[in-house]
Parts: structure tokens; sequence; C-alpha cells
């Protein structure tokens, strides 16, 4: 299959995706939580809508298929992929420097009204009660 004119490249492409996606999806959470000190619902808000994204395109790849090929249709589909963990890690830097845009500013107030109630931003009740 690697010497295959045409399955050779896609898959060697496929490895390549499985390889960094698992990487980038392995320090996520870690760097989201600890690193830019979001909550765990923050979390889990931008992984439910990273999801919701991945349905509407397995609804969508069969039609997008048929009507352009499905070689095309998976490059696409990786490139999409890849634009999406580009602008997350865009907008974290953007998050942790612009402290005058709205978004920073809006999760830093959610973030002060939780140190308000006791609570720690990305720490588990567990770690919590431990220190």
């Amino acid at each position: 299959m690697y010497r295959h004119r045409t399955l050779g490249p896609q898959t060697l492409g496929t490895h390549a995706w499985f390889l960094f996606n698992a990487a980038a999806g392995a320090v996520l959470a870690p760097f989201v939580l600890t690193g830019l000190g979001l909550s765990a619902f923050t979390l889990g808000v931008v992984l439910a809508i990273g999801g919701t994204g991945a349905l509407l395109g397995s609804l969508s790849a069969v039609r997008l298929g048929t009507r352009f090929g499905a070689g095309r249709v998976a490059i696409a589909s990786m490139a999409v992929n890849a634009l999406g963990w580009a602008i997350m890690a865009i907008g974290t830097g953007r998050l942790r420097d612009h402290r005058g845009h709205p978004l920073a500013d809006a999760v830093s107030r959610c973030h002060a009204r939780r140190a308000g109630r006791g609570g720690s931003a990305g720490l588990s009740r567990r770690s919590r009660h431990e220190s």
C-alpha cells in the first residue's frame, strides 16, 4: 500500500494526521485547564462545539463524497481539522495576551466570580480539598 501511487501518500498523510491529532488531543485538556486557567465547563463547551462540527461533517460526508469525490472530501476534512487546531492555537495566544479583548474580558470576569465563591479555576473538586 505504501508504494501505491495514490494510496501511498494518503496512507502516510493519515498516519501523520493520527499521530499529531492524538498528541494535540493528549495535551489539550491539561493546557486549557492549567496553562490557560480556564474552567472544566469552558473546556467542555469547546469540545462540545467540536463534536457538533464532527457530527455535521459525518452527516454530510456521503453527499459531499458523491458530489466532489471521496479523495477530495477526505483531504478537505483533514485540512478543516488542521484549520480548527490552528484557530485554537491562535485564539489561546490572543486570550492570554490581549486583556482588552471582549472574549478575554468575559472569561476573566467569569473566573473572578468563580474565585469569589471559593472556586479554583483549573482544579478539580478533589484537588481543591487535598490542598
